[in-house]
């Protein structure tokens, strides 16, 4: 897939997203960043 997004959003985006994360897990599947893109007709 592939999508288009300003820098500046995605950076906020992340910026936002890493303040929740924790710095060592047991799970692997928590290390990661869930994007979910849709369509914008």
């Amino acid at each position: 897939m592939i999508f288009i997004c300003e820098k500046q959003k995605i950076q906020e985006g992340i910026s936002i997203t890493s303040k929740a994360i924790t710095g060592k897990t047991t799970m692997p599947i928590l290390e990661g960043i869930y994007i979910d893109a849709k369509r914008k007709d």
